[in-house]
């Protein structure tokens, strides 16, 4: 167990006016506790080890002199990995209500250790358990193309399908599985492209040609991938347990047509009308709504940059960089508010990635 203690007079005796109770001899039959402590456990027999492996497997293949392919299976799985819940939580009955089992004392009421120990002076509240249950994949197929570099350009595209898994902020004490799902930096497609071109130098035109339009070399990124994944909670303590990260029960599609404005996909890009409160006495107080289960917009990036050196002196040159970053000032957005208890909000998209950025750079080197 760890203890908590503040506005201590001094550390000789950090419970004075108290007894030090330490050194402390636990007896499982009758357990006690400080008040005001803060109880911190390990689940009875914890001895998993937490791992994370890591596999791959690949196909590699030349095409003349200029091009070559790979294609590879990447994955890696962590297994045992440590997930905290609350093992005193409140036990939700089907029969609960704002009025009946809303309060802090009410809450209390329905704690297990509470209900097995009705006599106790002591009233016990949350009890941090350490679980190592807290298991995560990632499994994709990744393809790449790669055109090297011949006769000033080069080019690589990459392609990847993947999904990625793992457990979310904990719904029910009791069922920390109904949390599991798409991971928050599941990205299911992406697709990469990146090129370098060099200019040829330009003998014609005087000194424009040959100092200003000549010898540049130009590089670019661009990037299309899907959304990521984000959460519909209903915003209310729905199984009365003390935290409003519940989900409601999903009644429709929540996806809207496609082929929308912009204006239009940013002040709605889902409905409101695919979800529904839980009726009053549902069997574990728990909606039907997947953990991560809607992702945000698709997204498309280009990053440029063009860059040339010239020779000022013996051993002396200057290089300008010049670097365009969301180059055509494409917009990235976010995923939207999706908490039912707010309805005027409730599938608006109220942020971005940042617009286009411009850097320009000297640099000498001798």
């Amino acid at each position: 167990r760890s203890v908590t203690v503040s506005n201590t007079p001094n550390l000789v005796n950090p419970f004075y006016p108290g007894a030090d109770p330490f050194p402390f001899t636990p007896d499982p039959a009758n357990a006690t506790f400080l008040p005001g402590a803060n109880i911190f456990s390990l689940q009875p027999g914890y001895h998993n080890i937490p791992s994370v492996q890591e596999f791959s497997l690949g196909v590699q293949q030349q095409y003349g002199t200029r091009w070559s392919s790979q294609l590879t299976y990447v994955a890696n799985v962590s297994r045992h990995l440590n997930i905290t819940r609350d093992e005193d939580g409140p036990i939700y009955r089907p029969n609960c209500t704002n009025a009946t089992c809303n309060s802090t004392a009410q809450k209390n009421a329905r704690r297990p250790f509470n209900l097995q120990y009705p006599a106790n002076p002591l009233t016990y509240a949350a009890i941090s358990e350490v679980l190592p249950s807290s298991n995560a994949s990632y499994h994709s197929l990744q393809a790449v193309l790669t055109r090297h570099f011949d006769r000033r350009f080069s080019l690589s595209a990459s392609y990847v399908w993947s999904k990625a898994m793992a457990y979310g902020a904990t719904v029910d004490n009791y069922n920390i599985r109904s949390s599991y799902g798409p991971s928050g930096d599941d990205m299911p497609q992406k697709f990469t492209v990146s090129y370098i071109y060099a200019l040829p130098s330009i003998n014609h035109f005087g000194f424009l040609g040959k100092e200003v339009l000549g010898g540049w070399q130009v590089n670019g990124i661009t990037t299309l991938r899907s959304g990521q994944p984000f959460n519909v909670t209903s915003g209310t303590d729905t199984n009365f347990d003390g935290t409003n990260n519940d989900r409601p029960n999903q009644i429709g599609n929540p996806l809207l047509p496609k082929g929308r404005s912009r204006a239009a996909m940013v002040a709605q890009y889902i409905t409101i009308a695919a979800f529904a409160p839980l009726p009053a006495g549902t069997a574990t107080g728990e909606g039907n709504t997947h953990f991560d289960s809607i992702y945000s917009p698709n997204s498309f990036n280009t990053d440029l940059s063009a860059f040339k050196t010239f020779p000022l002196f013996e051993r002396v040159n200057a290089q300008f960089r010049a670097e365009a970053f969301n180059a055509f000032n494409n917009v990235t957005f976010y995923g939207p508010s999706a908490v039912l208890s707010s309805p005027a909000n409730f599938g608006r998209i109220s942020s971005s990635s940042g617009g286009r950025v411009l850097q320009f750079a000297l640099r000498l080197s001798f």
